[in-house]
């Protein structure tokens, strides 16, 4: 089912969010402006309820508009991750854009062992193959990839309290005669 409702671009979101931030501003200037004329408490809470209220009112929104264009352009440029950030993406790149290759790369200067298709990485320039001896690699948890044996990091122990550490070697009882 598709729908003929299309959201505001982050630019509009951002605009309206500005107005409405400077005219919240300009509605509570007012407002202290107008309680600030009369030393009477009780002809400055108008203008305080009018200017404050209504001024904190459209500044919040304004924020919350603002927020969301911010938001928005992010995840237009993280949908497309060469495009610059004004620039909005209209569609997602297709699923099999990045074929399928399980060869084991890091990242850099890390210890997390990924597939070359995993999508975490899939942007990096600075991939390299780990080494055969490499220790102290763990796998990417998104990805899965097979890690060489000499890249292990050694698995926990686990044991019944009641057994013996396998490290330790089990004492003997000696017999009492």
């Amino acid at each position: 089912m598709t729908s003929s409702h299309r959201e505001p671009p982050p630019a509009a979101l951002r605009a309206a969010g500005t107005a409405l931030l400077v005219l919240g501003l300009l509605v509570i200037g007012s407002g202290w402006y107008g309680a600030a004329g009369t030393a009477k408490v009780h002809e400055q809470v108008p203008f305080l309820l009018s200017g404050g209220l209504l001024g904190l009112g459209l500044t919040v929104a304004g924020g919350v508009l603002y927020l969301g264009g911010w938001l928005a352009r992010i995840a237009a440029s993280v949908a497309r991750p060469g495009a610059a950030p004004d620039q909005e993406a209209t569609e997602f790149p297709p699923a099999d854009s990045v074929p399928a290759d399980p060869t084991p790369v890091v990242a850099g200067r890390g210890t997390r062992v990924h597939r070359r298709d995993c999508t975490l990485i899939a942007h990096r320039e600075d991939l390299r193959v780990p080494h055969h001896g490499e220790a102290g690699l763990t796998a990417c948890r998104a990805c899965r990839p097979a890690l060489p044996p000499a890249a292990r990091r050694a698995e926990p122990v686990t044991h019944h309290r009641d057994e013996p550490r396998p490290e330790a070697p089990a004492v003997e009882k000696e017999a009492t005669p």
